[in-house]
């Protein structure tokens, strides 16, 4: 118990009740709890809080603000993997991104909007271009542009379109997981790559940890002669995945030097997460509609012409409201590539109510 709930086991041992973290946290806001007093509440009965489990949004900042370092994050994961092993979750609501099966919303997406590469694809090449689910998905333009902009600076390029199983591995299924890392792997071996160019922060902090081989971002395999100059005032979204190291927020304000930036008042490690995070959208949604609304008012603040992020998940997400400000990628921003993010939501709901609907869901219901 002391190695399968170590993070837990500090949590009743060490916080304080200091209630620091409940104050960036609507979650634990709103279960009106300190990080013991839920720890002590899911040893003994974490059926009960299955659902405050997989609310969690995974984005880290209870871990930023805890003055004594504590991880709540690591905390609710610890129990999302007992109750996948108990045989509770993940839920049914949770169908559509599992992304280690054949068929999940980025898969059926592409194929119900005619969305694929097979003309960029490369058999043998020393680097992989790898875009991710969501900017291969929802940014099929911003994607070949990138592209292109790799072959031209870097020579031998190809592209796996895949997914980093990070979804797989928040959801707490641990073991498929493991084994959907493995294919992967022998995915980019089989390519004969020895270098991942990635896009999307959550693929770059995902595949470093256990690809195996060089992981480097777009903004350092693109020199900045590749990318547009600039100007006007903007405010910057941090995508949660960078809080820790910052390597994408540093270099997305470095380029975009040239603008004036005005910060939110979560920024950089502080970042508030888009409410995509830990796929808590799935069990909550009325609590990561809360995290969008809260953002898009701190960026409404700021005065900014424009609100740039450097992940197509934050994107998706902080433009399913209504917002006075621009909202865009800091890459179509950079490389001058038009994308109507806007038609995103409506073209996921047509898949579900659309001519195709009862084929696109017998899909995923016969992998369950």
């Amino acid at each position: 118990m002391v190695e399968e709930f170590s993070a837990t086991k500090e949590m009743l041992e060490k916080c304080s009740e200091c209630l620091i973290c409940l104050q960036e946290c609507q979650l634990m806001t709103r279960l009106g709890k300190s990080p013991r007093e839920i720890a002590e509440c899911l040893f003994q009965n974490p059926q009960l809080y299955k659902n405050a489990v997989y609310s969690c949004l995974q984005c880290g900042l209870c871990s930023i603000v805890c003055p004594v370092l504590l991880n709540p994050k690591q905390m609710f994961l610890e129990w999302r993997r007992k109750l996948v092993k108990d045989g509770v979750a993940p839920f049914r609501n949770h169908s559509f991104s599992l992304t280690d099966k054949k068929w999940n919303i980025y898969t059926l997406y592409r194929d119900n909007y005619g969305i694929s590469y097979p003309d960029l694809e490369t058999s043998n090449c020393d680097t992989l271009f790898f875009p991710g689910c969501n900017m291969s998905t929802f940014a099929p333009k911003l994607t070949r542009t990138i592209f292109s902009q790799l072959k031209r600076f870097n020579g031998s390029v190809g592209i796996l379109i895949d997914c980093c199983q990070k979804p797989v591995h928040d959801l707490g299924l641990q073991e498929r997981f493991e084994k959907a890392i493995e294919k992967l792997k022998q995915r980019v071996a089989e390519q004969g790559a020895k270098r991942v160019i990635t896009a999307c922060p959550n693929c770059y902090y995902t595949l470093k940890q256990c690809l195996g081989v060089e992981v480097v971002s777009i903004y350092d395999a693109l020199p900045e002669a590749a990318f547009k100059k600039i100007t006007g005032v903007i405010t910057i979204h941090d995508s949660c995945p960078d809080r820790e190291e910052g390597l994408f927020g540093r270099k997305v304000r470095s380029i975009l030097s040239g603008c004036q930036i005005i910060e939110m008042k979560h920024s950089k490690e502080n970042t508030i997460c888009c409410g995509a995070g830990g796929l808590a959208s799935a069990v909550d949604p009325d609590l990561a509609l809360t995290y969008v609304k809260m953002r898009l008012e701190e960026a409404k603040a700021t005065q900014a012409e424009y609100l740039v992020t450097y992940c197509v998940t934050c994107v998706n997400m902080l433009t399913s409201v209504p917002s006075e400000i621009k909202i865009i990628h800091a890459l179509n921003l950079l490389l001058g590539v038009d994308e109507d993010y806007s038609q995103i939501q409506p073209n996921l709901q047509r898949l579900f109510t659309g001519p195709r609907a009862k084929e696109n869901i017998q899909k995923i219901v016969s992998q369950l």
